[in-house]
């Protein structure tokens, strides 16, 4: 296959079949530049930029002792978190709610037919999945998403009144969820703990790179992007058939050889309403045991087809399902069960254990969809998809609307607990409404950081990964989201609900 660039009419790369004739396909892929790395445009810093000098400030506040049960008070010094937002605004000890709730009467209701993005069934991804988990655990965790890639294993649903009512007091102009005892949020602290996405790490510039940056070497002769990244694209180039893209289940077929073990659950469209527990949630039941897959024959057929040598076949592989995977369940888009080229490029860096800032950027699409679906005027045309099983999580773990599943192992993360189909708790619409309006303030802080006695904490460079995590998901921010030419900013105020 040759990548070659071209720069009319809209700059893209051009895929094509190196041994020509007449029956040769050619593919294009529009090109946009990357935000970070040696191909990226310089940055200038803008004046009053939001990036903080220091995270933190010393304050002279009125305290109340933690080790005692006085309600005396007494001014003492402390330690505050700055803001990239808001410092020195007065405007923003006055919480005000600028906004006008979501119509959860409105005619026009309807759940899109891609079902928000939110993670169903789909034929071998399962098995594929439970493949890598059992034979490259090292690789995934060393790059932060072994809990992520297992929370996938699973499906999530949803009870559809409850989805009105907390789009209903959902404000997309705070990002908080208001309740009786006050704003809330889904917060990257509630990400990490629910779907085990990192806090901490790199950028995740989801772009198609350019031929010169596919093909371009460094002064040693190395390969900026090595060949395994070239390789994603030239599976792509192999299934793709016409102006729809490369369908996921085409690319499952693919990569992954195995045979199926689970079928399908039945059509939710037509099922019953239920008002108990099901007896089956047609999750996957499998163990994790290691066993050896690549010594079969099957298993070298893709790497055979693209001629890939032996020594790049364990990363190609682990890239195409990470692609795979962040495609369908970690940042789904409209072209719902397509594959993106443009992930191929991180998805060769996780590969190689390299982490990302997955929370970030995923809070990022959670924010912004949300707000698209308060303000369309028709839901079921307005063809918003993102990662709704993790709203859907944590619906489950402050709200209590759904059975938790006791099949699934509880030393994995959290989200998994409300995994499988009809395991949302049926509510009427009246009823729903209700749940968001008897909040009990003591089942606010599940997922805090809590410990027994008082500690300070030093950002000086030796903190663990989780502490880093803890700090960040404290501080008021902007979260931001690259996906091709498109960039996402929304406002992130734990200011308001971290109280």
């Amino acid at each position: 296959m040759q990548i070659k660039d071209y720069a009319t009419p809209l700059p893209h790369i051009s895929l094509t079949d190196e041994r020509g004739g007449r029956q040769s396909k050619s593919l294009s892929l529009h090109v946009h530049k990357p935000a970070i790395g040696t191909f990226a445009e310089s940055f200038v810093p803008l004046e009053g930029c939001f990036h903080l000098d220091d995270w933190t400030s010393k304050l002279t506040k009125e305290v109340v002792a933690l080790s005692t049960f006085s309600t005396m008070s007494r001014e003492e010094e402390v330690v505050v978190l700055n803001s990239s937002l808001h410092n020195g605004d007065p405007e923003i000890a006055k919480f005000t709610l600028p906004f006008v709730g979501f119509n959860i009467d409105k005619t026009t209701w309807k759940i899109p037919s891609s079902f928000f993005g939110e993670a169903c069934f789909t034929s071998h991804y399962w098995e594929w999945v439970e493949d890598i988990l059992r034979r490259y655990k090292e690789v995934l965790t060393r790059a932060g998403i072994f809990e992520a890639v297992y929370a996938s294993r699973y499906s999530y649903d949803h009870c559809e009144n409850i989805l009105r009512a907390f789009f209903k007091y959902w404000c997309p102009s705070t990002n908080t969820f208001h309740t009786p005892v006050g704003e809330l949020s889904i917060t990257l602290w509630d990400l990490y703990r629910l779907g085990g996405l990192s806090i901490d790490g790199s950028f995740f510039d989801e772009v198609v790179p350019s031929a010169q940056e596919l093909l371009t070497r460094d002064k040693e002769e190395k390969p900026l992007l090595p060949e395994s990244c070239s390789h994603l694209f030239s599976a792509y180039y192999h299934i793709w058939m016409n102006d729809q893209g490369v369908w996921m289940k085409d690319w499952i077929r693919f990569w992954f050889k195995g045979g199926a073990w689970y079928r399908a659950p039945p059509n939710r469209t037509n099922r019953r309403k239920t008002t108990s527990k099901p007896k089956m949630t047609y999750n996957p039941s499998r163990s994790l045991e290691p066993h050896d897959l690549a010594n079969t024959k099957d298993f070298n057929v893709p790497f055979d087809t693209l001629d890939i040598p032996g020594s790049l076949r364990k990363k190609t592989y682990i890239a195409a399902i990470i692609a795979c995977w962040i495609c369908k369940f970690l940042l789904p888009s409209k072209k719902v069960d397509r594959i993106r080229p443009s992930v191929f490029k991180v998805a060769w860096l996780m590969a190689t254990g390299k982490r990302f800032c997955l929370a970030i950027f995923v809070l990022a699409s959670i924010y912004h969809e949300l707000r698209e679906i308060v303000h369309a005027p028709n839901l079921g045309e307005c063809g918003v998809t993102f990662p709704i099983h993790y709203v859907y999580a944590w619906i489950g773990q402050y709200f209590d609307v759904y059975y938790e599943n006791n099949q699934v192992n509880s030393h994995h993360v959290r989200m998994t607990r409300f995994s499988g189909e009809k395991m949302a708790i049926f509510y009427g619409r009246s009823e729903a409404k209700e749940i968001f309006k008897e909040v009990n303030p003591l089942m606010i802080p599940k997922l805090c950081w809590t410990e027994n006695e008082e500690k300070v904490l030093t950002d000086d460079g030796s903190l663990s990964s989780r502490l880093t995590s803890y700090f960040i998901s404290q501080c008021s921010c902007h979260l931001t989201l690259h996906k091709d030419n498109t960039f996402i900013i929304e406002k992130y105020n734990p200011c308001r609900f971290n109280r």
